[in-house]
């Protein structure tokens, strides 16, 4: 039985992992019908445009995560580029695209897609309509894997955390943790855990932040993503500042934000 919905109450609590998977379990062998995962009250942030300094590794830059609703419909992008004031600019070392559909669960993407120098690299579909049962399929690998609850890709991620959050803030007290299915391109999937640092003020190159939520995600195997993310509860629990690293010794790619519209 899948863990019900949280309730909307202020009430401190930890969230469960998982159940009979594991932090890093691994969406491979996994039979749709055994798949059973967190499942939080939310409430999805308004459409905005946050515009980023971006760094990676010494090399500076502009980023930007635009986030477009239209009715039950999203598109998320985030780009990051070096060396250009365009954050989709010809330098572009990171582009990812997730378009799909808000529901109950919040965020639900369909097809998520990886540019660079605005060319499509790999994609991710997942397939809610799909004839043998619910699956996510990709461009480059010939994998197949099965379609878990609350599931996000690289992106998608930052926006459901926000919203899990608008709807219960009391999850981004110190310690607790907030898990999900998390989906890349090469045909990995693992459950992500967020687990909340600290919560204060920050410094961003235009501006203070009184209080942000710091999360961490950190990696599991050798070649993992460590994830870091700043959210400000007083603007939706948006991504104020963002770090993303591929260890054991890739450059970091990191977002600090500069401006933020509402659109």
């Amino acid at each position: 039985m899948a863990v019900p919905a949280a309730p909307q109450t202020g009430a401190a609590r930890t969230t469960p992992s998982a159940p009979g998977t594991g932090a890093g379990a691994s969406l491979a062998g996994i039979e749709a019908g055994s798949l059973e995962a967190p499942r939080y009250a939310t409430r999805v942030p308004p459409a905005a445009r946050l515009a980023y300094a971006f760094r990676r590794g010494a090399a500076t830059g502009a980023g930007e995560l635009v986030w477009r609703l239209d009715g039950e419909r999203y598109e998320l992008a985030l780009h990051g580029s070096t060396g250009s004031t365009d954050p989709a600019g010809v330098d572009e070392v990171l582009g990812w695209t997730s378009r799909g559909s808000v529901d109950a669960g919040g965020v639900a993407p369909e097809r998520f897609v990886a540019r660079r120098r605005g060319r499509d690299l790999l994609a991710v579909n997942f397939q809610r309509e799909h004839a043998e049962g619910a699956r996510i399929t990709f461009s480059g690998p010939s994998v197949q894997l099965p379609l878990p609850p609350g599931v996000q890709d690289r992106v998608s991620w930052m926006l459901q955390l926000a919203a899990i959050l608008e709807a219960d803030p009391a999850l981004g007290a110190e310690g607790h943790s907030i898990a999900m299915w998390a989906v890349g391109p090469r045909g990995d999937a693992q459950v992500w855990s967020f687990v909340v640092q600290d919560r204060g003020a920050i410094e961003l190159p235009a501006q203070h932040v009184a209080e942000a939520v710091h999360l961490l995600r950190e990696p599991l195997r050798p070649y993992d993503l460590r994830v870091e993310v700043w959210l400000d509860p007083a603007q939706h629990h948006l991504p104020v500042r963002v770090r993303l690293q591929a260890p054991p010794a890739g450059p970091a790619s990191e977002f600090l934000l500069r401006s933020l519209q509402y659109e």
